[in-house]
Order: C-alpha cells, then sequence, then structure tokens
C-alpha cells in the first residue's frame, strides 16, 4: 500500500480534537453506531440548531462524562444529524454521510515503582 494512502486512511480513522481527547471510527469505517447486538444502543439527540458541525458535535460528546462516542451524519440537503451515545458502540453500520466515533480513553501511566527496602 503506498505510504500515502496508509497515512491517508490513518487520519480517517483517528483524529484528535481540540481537547487533546483521541477519538477512532467505529469498526474503522463510516456509518451508523451499532451496538454489539447490532442495534443503535442508547443516545441523546442533539437539535440541529446546537451541533450543526462534526466538530460542534465532538465537543458535546467531550464534555459530557457519559457519552462513549458520537455520530454525525451530514445530508447534501444541508440537514445535520447528532447523536451522543451513552453505550459504546462495537462496529458501524454502512450508511452514507454517517461516522460514528468512540472516545479513546487515555492510557494510564504505570505505576511508580516500590519503595526501596529500609
Amino acid at each position: 500500500m503506498p505510504q500515502a494512502l496508509s497515512r491517508a486512511r490513518a487520519t480517517r480513522m483517528h483524529e484528535r480534537g481540540p481537547d487533546g481527547q483521541w477519538w477512532g471510527l467505529a469498526g474503522g469505517r463510516a456509518g451508523g453506531c451499532r451496538t454489539a447486538q447490532g442495534n443503535v444502543g442508547f443516545y441523546d439527540l442533539v437539535s440541529p440548531q446546537w451541533a450543526t458541525t462534526h466538530e460542534e458535535c465532538r465537543t458535546l460528546c467531550s464534555e459530557k462524562m457519559h457519552c462513549l462516542a458520537f455520530e454525525f451524519a451530514s445530508f447534501p440537503s444541508g440537514y445535520t444529524r447528532c447523536e451522543l451515545h451513552r453505550i459504546a458502540p462495537t462496529h458501524s453500520f454502512p450508511v452514507d454521510g454517517y461516522l460514528c466515533w468512540l472516545k479513546i480513553p487515555p492510557i494510564s501511566p504505570p505505576p511508580p515503582p516500590p519503595p526501596p527496602p529500609p
């Protein structure tokens, strides 16, 4: 695989928000969020006037501890849709115009070494 193509694919599969939070595409591809059972799970639908861009939807999810993923959809008509998911999706279902982004938890630093013996 050419390096430029590989780099472009990695950019689309992961992104970092301005707050430093990392996000990854559920299942590594575009589509609507789905749980292990194949359904949409539990989510809060954000009114279009509050989240009209991908970035605004991501920020709203970042600010909510219970939000484990967000789904953003954008349609040629100009309509957008933002869902804040309370259950982490395991994969995405291919749907044009939809992206399902999972919060990637920060890696905890290793525990400190034990104190030296007395």
